[in-house]
């Protein structure tokens, strides 16, 4: 490598970790890093050794028939909440991490309250829950005062802001037992960035995040990209508000089938929630840009961005015309106790009945993906026979290659397979040289979706 890349490469990489730092910056205690390459040298090759590889082959499961309800919406209508343009937000929306929970931004908590009771007046009596659990990440954009003049950095350059808000009936507060049930909110922010014509924007990329909305300056640059090739952006700032929180369970390891139904109800309704906000954030978009209704859709996803990409793809499958994943995998139940972002980002907090086997494991790990039927395991069918272009990791240990493996065969069928270009390193290393390849994948996407 010589000196100019590799101090490219360098700073790449202090960007993407400063990102996901400052995004956590307001969590309750100091943030610690991720894991990375084994404190004995051992090479990351070895950590895949004893991976429980999931089955490639097994059944594909009915996705469309697991779409979870949302209150207020028919299961059978595409809408499953309220969607909302923001109107002169002036400051760039950023996120808020909360490591215990609570309250995070009380104005923003009440604007979400108030948009979902004026799209369903029935939640007018309901108990509206807020806060978040440990691990949540709610966005919000604070107000700027008149005549303020704001940073670049903290200037909101999108035409459009939307929020989306949806609701979930949990367990009452209340100890009457014919009180009703309490209604458990969630947002998911989305900003827009038209193509320099705007009347003759050649569609709509939704672009898709990490955790947290990162790395945030690589996709910022990559929406500049995109824009500049004609696209309209459709960017979700990051994941639902809801979508991070920690799983915290006690499991059984001698019930799997039990234990996996509550796990894979977890996962579905999680990554539908994400489905469901671009699908009411794409709508909502060609409403307002009606010319856009009979254009292609593409879809860029990075890590957890890419971990759900074929679910949202699933929900609206002749929408989308390409796709492009990055750092992706499958199996949710299984990467989230073996990612070594676990114990950094708090993905699970599991507490064990007995000390699980080998084979229980696998057997539970069996038994979710029976059960998960929205899981990119599953979903990835919805892209058979679409252009997909794979970035992968071969030492990736936050999202483990093994699974990224898995996803492969899992989009691939006789007649195509998607394109993949093997990467050496980690997960980290994957995203900091993603700029240099954003020539190849803009050139990839006007190939499969030629300018008309």
């Amino acid at each position: 490598m010589n000196s100019r890349l590799f101090v490219q490469c360098t700073l790449l990489v202090a960007a993407l970790s400063a990102g996901v730092v400052c995004a956590r910056a307001v969590a309750d205690e100091p943030v610690p890093s991720p894991a990375g390459v084994p404190a004995d040298g051992t090479p990351v090759e070895g950590a895949f050794a004893s991976f429980r590889t999931p089955d490639a082959k097994l059944p594909f499961a009915d996705f469309q028939a697991a779409w979870p309800g949302r209150f207020g919406f028919e299961v059978a209508s595409p809408q499953r909440g309220v969607i909302q343009v923001l109107e002169s937000v002036r400051r760039k929306p950023k996120g808020q991490w909360s490591q215990s929970g609570g309250e995070t931004d009380r104005i923003e908590q009440q604007a979400m309250r108030d948009q979902f009771v004026a799209g369903v007046p029935a939640a007018k009596d309901r108990n509206l829950v807020t806060t978040v659990r440990p691990g949540g990440f709610v966005v919000r954009s604070e107000a700027a005062a008149e005549g303020e003049t704001l940073p670049r950095n903290e200037t909101n350059s999108a035409t459009i802001t939307m929020r989306f808000v949806s609701a979930r009936e949990v367990a009452a507060q209340s100890s009457k037992t014919d009180s009703p049930k309490s209604l458990e909110l969630t947002s998911t922010w989305f900003t827009v960035f038209d193509a320099a014509d705007v009347a003759n924007s050649r569609g709509v990329a939704v672009v898709m995040p990490g955790l947290l909305g990162t790395p945030e300056g690589t996709l910022v640059a990559l929406q500049r990209r995109l824009t500049d090739r004609g696209w309209t952006v459709l960017r979700m700032v990051a994941q639902p508000s809801r979508f991070t929180q920690t799983l915290i369970a006690t499991v059984d390891p001698s019930k799997p089938e039990e234990e996996a139904a509550t796990i894979a109800e977890r996962s579905n309704n999680g990554v539908a929630e994400i489905a469901f906000a671009v699908q009411a954030a794409t709508s909502k978009l060609e409403e307002l840009r009606p010319h856009l209704a009979a254009k292609p859709r593409v879809i860029l996803g990075s890590s957890a961005g890419a971990l759900t990409l074929t679910t949202v793809v699933a929900r609206e499958p002749d929408r989308y015309f390409a796709s492009v994943i990055v750092g992706g995998g499958c199996h949710y139940w299984l990467m989230g106790i073996t990612s070594n972002y676990n114990d950094w980002m708090g993905l699970t907090d599991i507490t064990w009945t007995q000390e699980p086997t080998t084979q229980q494991l696998r057997t539970l790990e069996d038994a979710y993906l029976r059960q998960a039927s929205l899981d990119s395991y599953h979903t990835a069918k919805a892209l058979h026979g679409k252009p997909v272009l794979i970035l992968q990791a071969t030492q990736d240990l936050a999202v483990p290659s093994p699974l990224g493996d898995t996803l492969f065969e899992r989009l691939s069928t006789a007649e195509s397979k998607p394109e993949r270009e093997l990467l050496p390193g980690g997960h980290e290393a994957l995203f900091a040289a993603l700029p240099m390849q954003f020539p190849r994948i803009l050139d990839w996407i006007d190939k499969h979706v030629p300018v008309k």
